[in-house]
This record gives C-alpha cells, sequence and structure tokens, in this order.
C-alpha cells in the first residue's frame, strides 16, 4: 500500500539536505584551514632558510681513529651524538666530538663558523657575580673560533644543543645554563657539513 508524502515528510528531507550542505560546508572548512595551515609553515620555512644562508662550512673537525676517552654527552639523535672531555687526565686534553651514528665513525669538531652566530658575553658582576668574564663579540672578526672557547679564567664548550630538522640546522649554545640573554653564544652548524668532514 503507498502513502504519499506529506508536508511533514517534505519538512524532513529540507532538514537533511540542510544538514548535508553544513556537514559539506565544515568539511570544506576544514581542508581549506588545513592547506592554509600548510602554505603558512612552508613559508615560514622558506624563509627560516633564506635568513640562514652561508657562504663557507659551518664546522672544521676531523675524523678519529678510534672513540675518544673521558668524554660526557650533550646531546644526541638519531643523526649525532655530541659529547665533550674537560681537563682530563695527562695526555687526555680538552676536546669537542661527535658520533656520526649513521656511518659509525668519530669527528673532532675543532672549529664553529661564525657566520650568523649570536656572541654573548659575561653578565654584570652585580647580576651574577662570577669569578670569570669574557666577551665573545670579538669573535665576529674571525671566520670561526675555535673550541673551546677561553674565558679569563676557564674553558666554554656548548651546554646546549637541539636540531631544526626542517632546516638540517644544529644550533650549539654555550652559556645557557646561566640564563641571560646577553650571556648567550649560539653557532650553526649544518648537518651536511658534519656529514662531509673527511
Amino acid at each position: 500500500m503507498h502513502r504519499e508524502c506529506g508536508e511533514g515528510c517534505f519538512d524532513s528531507c529540507r532538514r537533511v539536505n540542510s544538514d548535508v550542505r553544513a556537514l559539506l560546508m565544515m568539511k570544506q572548512t576544514y581542508w581549506t584551514t588545513i592547506a592554509l595551515i600548510v602554505s603558512i609553515a612552508a613559508v615560514c620555512i622558506a624563509q627560516d632558510r633564506d635568513a640562514m644562508q652561508f657562504r663557507r662550512p659551518t664546522v672544521k673537525g676531523a675524523v678519529l681513529a678510534q672513540e675518544p676517552k673521558w668524554h660526557r654527552e650533550i646531546y644526541h639523535d638519531q643523526f649525532y651524538q655530541f659529547v665533550f672531555r674537560h681537563y682530563g687526565n695527562g695526555e687526555y686534553v680538552p676536546g669537542f666530538f661527535a658520533h656520526d651514528l649513521v656511518r659509525n665513525r668519530w669527528l673532532e669538531i675543532t672549529e664553529l663558523s661564525t657566520e650568523q652566530a649570536r656572541l654573548g658575553r659575561s653578565p654584570d658582576f652585580s647580576d651574577i657575580p662570577l669569578q670569570v668574564g669574557w666577551d665573545f663579540r670579538s669573535l665576529a672578526r674571525a671566520d670561526y673560533a675555535r673550541l673551546p672557547l677561553h674565558t679569563t679564567g676557564s674553558i666554554v664548550f656548548p651546554d646546549r644543543i637541539m636540531f631544526l630538522s626542517a632546516i638540517g640546522l644544529y644550533r650549539l649554545d654555550c652559556n645557557s645554563e646561566l640564563n641571560r640573554e646577553v650571556s648567550l653564544t649560539s653557532f650553526w652548524v649544518r648537518k651536511t657539513d658534519l656529514d662531509e668532514i673527511r
């Protein structure tokens, strides 16, 4: 037996169609928003890459015949493990090293490029009464800074490292534990430059 659709049936159909249109609009808005976010991220990455142009290798070093003794880890990821050796015993002099985990080799990092570097100084004595002082801003006159860095009575290695995978750069920070903007010294190292050390 066939039952004709009345006014209530048409109202129900209109509501369904309205709900479907609203759902399609929400879906379209969602994907438009995702596309916008991806576009903005791509622009930001491109700007970072453009801002971080380097005219020379960002790091100098040498391949070691064996693992360095008496070292302490600062940072590691799936590509590199960074370690340093402070004043050690006898023949073990201070040094900064990177373990190439992909190629299973150890590198001694001897110099960092000052290009794009942030070069800090010791904080005012009234702020933090340190026993030593430094002003690494003078390193800007040279193409490279030799590791370890030297204060008036101590040596300094990077104490915080992070990898910006989107642009393939490591940032090596010195004196970050002081938590003072004026004292922070940062160097940039391209992963590809580490890969190419021979």
